[in-house]
């Protein structure tokens, strides 16, 4: 059985959380926002782009349409997963932070990894 395990998670079967938010955020909006050591990156949805495109294209950091050294506090709603929680939301906005959230859960809906996996399953 270990060695069906190993081989589970070897194979790249087994979404990642970074896959997960980078679907959502393909499939929800024409512009993503990736932070990273470095900055933040963005990345908005071309016209002749699927979904799907866009997505590969977020998910492997390729051809970002900006870049900048911090990103801006979005002024309407927004749906975020964030592995800090440092980011200051607007209220309505959805959210899943992996770690050092100070959200206020009156104003905000939190997610976690769960939810953006049961949001998948077909309707």
């Amino acid at each position: 059985m270990t060695a069906d395990v190993f081989e589970y998670f070897r194979s790249g079967a087994r979404p990642t959380l970074r896959g997960l938010a980078c679907l959502h955020g393909a499939a929800r909006s024409p512009r993503i926002q990736v932070r990273s050591k470095n900055g933040l990156a963005e990345y908005r949805r071309r016209n002749e782009e699927t979904a799907l495109d866009f997505y590969r294209r977020v998910v492997r950091r390729t051809t970002p349409d900006e870049t900048s050294a911090a990103a801006l506090a979005p002024e309407e709603p927004c749906w975020a997963a964030l592995c800090r929680g440092d980011v200051a939301l607007a209220p309505g906005s959805t959210v899943y932070a992996l770690r050092g959230s100070t959200f206020d859960a009156s104003v905000l809906t939190r997610i976690t990894a769960s939810d953006m996996v049961a949001a998948l399953a077909e309707r």
